[in-house]
């Protein structure tokens, strides 16, 4: 999960959507096929497949896990967790050990994690930082690859073990690679072992995250990371050329486009090259120049909503999350191919991660904050996915995560001691999505004429004294065509604002038949008092289903997302 005390830390929201009348008439044309689909496409981050694997007593079952996911329809893991992973040694079966050679050699010097301090600090909120001052903050580092061991006991866990779900499910795996404090040579013979138990494509990723503070002693600059990748790749080559290698990138990713000044960019100028924000800043430039060492580029696109979040309204939260995917969407097409020509993009970890809910102690205010667990969440998911899905150079997707209680999952248990599985709003809309690519595997885009664009001004810190601003123009609808290579069968709809919309599509009828979302994107949020911020939500509503014939226009309610045939029909 994203951490980088360099990414967006606060936010706020100047101006919002105005203007938006009820009964606004939008007309589609449906455009020429795009491409196909990719089969690696509709995934998820299975970060708790190490919890499974070392036997923890509350993870979940291989039985369940394989059900939800055949029920959904993925068609790829990333795995087997995140930053954790950083900390596996393969050939060892397990974590490492915090007296060997080997954590002293990476991730310590001297026996003093020095790093790992200014990282725990830039990670903090501004006041916090502030009001501490430079007094050192106690490592954590070490006790957490402890922990880390003490899951797995004397259990080991090889590659091997990793593909079990995957193999029972026929279908391909992104395995998250220890190049942090793993030698090359322990790398290729990783690669060489998932080699001997998988027949689908192997897709390596060199990382996670790696461009954080804490990664300074391996990494002091992107340089080195680049060079280790570029050793690792040549060699995983000879096993087989046909494995494909990601790099991890920063996540400074606002697009040029709508970028109208950046503090982080400019702080970064005037410090040393090892220093976190210049680290941070310089990452991407750096790797461009290592193109012969990758296949792939990787990101963790998070959207952090604005603080202070109960100060929010629903309409805000909704405006703000809408206008961060315009803005991933835009990045993804056109900044990171024009400095990666001809690379894929995998978006291996991406959600929405409100970090003042999580770094709140107040639990009573956390469950007022939680809003992860709702309707308007998942149709902003359904529309980031939508987005991406356009892109052809996007080739591989994974939410963060298959199951979570905290509110990034699509499913949890229900409750402290309940085993009960709870569907949250996230698992209607991907098993919807899972559906439609499952039969129709090729995207069409589609014009839409009529359409409101709104000026959306927003700003945010990815450290206290650097302040990023953009404007943003934003769509109040969008429309997503699926079908073959004989035409558009189906068309996604996807109302950004909370009033209705009317669509037709030119030379088309439609017919609805799926529907979710509504007026009431957060049902929970500044109310849910009585639960904990972990706990299922109080509400928490299905799709509609809806049956209808075919007719020439169709109404979008507010801040939904509708599913609809599509059927040709010449005047």
């Amino acid at each position: 999960m994203a951490k980088c005390s360099v990414s967006i830390l606060q936010l706020s929201l100047l101006a919002a959507v105005a203007g938006i009348l009820a009964g606004n008439e939008i007309t589609c044309t449906v455009g020429p096929a795009s491409h196909r689909i990719p089969h690696s496409f509709f995934g998820f981050a299975d970060n708790t497949a190490i919890d499974r694997l070392m036997r923890k007593s509350n993870a979940m079952s291989f039985e369940t896990i394989t059900n939800i996911i055949t029920d959904v329809g993925l068609t790829i893991l990333r795995g087997p967790t995140g930053s954790e992973g950083n900390y596996i040694a393969w050939k060892e079966g397990g974590y490492i050990d915090t007296n060997s050679i080997r954590f002293f050699k990476y991730v310590s010097k001297d026996g003093a994690l020095l790093n790992d301090a200014e990282s725990e600090q830039m990670r903090m909120p501004p006041e916090l930082r502030e009001k501490l001052g430079a007094a050192a903050v106690p490592s954590v580092l070490k006790r957490q690859i402890e922990s880390y061991a003490a899951i797995g006991g004397a259990v080991k866990v090889y590659p091997k073990d990793v593909y079990r779900i995957p193999s029972a499910l026929n279908i391909p795996y992104v395995f998250n690679a220890n190049i942090a404090s793993q030698d090359v040579e322990e790398i290729v013979w990783m690669a060489a072992e998932i080699k001997a138990v998988t027949r689908h494509p192997i897709y390596i990723e060199l990382g996670n995250e790696l461009y954080e503070p804490g990664y300074k002693q391996q990494f002091p600059t992107a340089r080195e990371y680049a060079q280790k990748a570029r050793v690792i790749y040549q060699k995983v080559k000879a096993v087989d050329p046909s494995i494909k290698i990601g790099v991890v990138l920063s996540q400074n990713y606002t697009s040029e486009k709508y970028l109208v000044s950046s503090g982080v960019r400019t702080v970064a100028k005037g410090l040393r090259p090892e220093s976190p924000i210049r680290r941070y800043n310089d990452w991407n430039g750096i790797i461009a120049e290592y193109t012969d060492s990758f296949d792939a580029i990787i990101i963790h696109p998070y959207d952090m909503p604005p603080r202070p979040l109960l100060e929010q309204t629903p309409e805000s939260l909704m405006t703000w999350m809408m206008a961060r995917n315009e803005v991933f969407d835009e990045v993804m097409r056109t900044d990171f191919p024009k400095q990666f020509p001809g690379k894929e993009i995998w978006l291996t970890e991406y959600g929405i991660l409100p970090e003042e809910m999580f770094g709140n102690p107040d639990e009573s205010v956390k469950a007022r904050m939680q809003f992860l667990k709702s309707p308007g969440a998942s149709v902003v998911n359904m529309d980031l996915i939508l987005r991406w899905m356009q892109n052809p150079v996007i080739t591989i997707t994974a939410k963060h995560t298959l199951f979570d209680r905290q509110g990034f999952g699509i499913v949890q248990m229900g409750g402290t001691n309940s085993d009960e599985i709870i569907k949250l709003p996230d698992y209607y809309i991907f098993q919807a999505l899972g559906r439609l690519i499952k039969n129709n595997n090729v995207i069409y885009r589609i014009s839409m004429a009529g359409i409101s664009t709104n000026s959306i001004h927003q700003e945010w810190n990815h450290i206290s004294q650097a302040k990023e601003i953009v404007d943003i123009q934003l769509g109040t609808a969008g429309a997503f065509g699926l079908g073959d290579a004989q035409g558009v069968t189906k068309i996604i709809f996807i109302n950004r604002v909370n009033a209705p919309q009317t669509v037709t599509v030119k030379d088309h009828k439609l017919r609805p038949f799926w529907c979710y979302g509504g007026s009431v994107p957060f049902p929970n949020y500044q109310s849910n008092h009585s639960k904990g911020w972990r706990a299922p939500p109080d509400v928490l509503p299905v799709p509609e289903k809806i049956i209808a014939d075919f007719s020439a226009g169709i109404k979008l309610q507010p801040y939904s997302a509708t599913i609809a045939d599509c059927m040709y029909s010449a005047k």
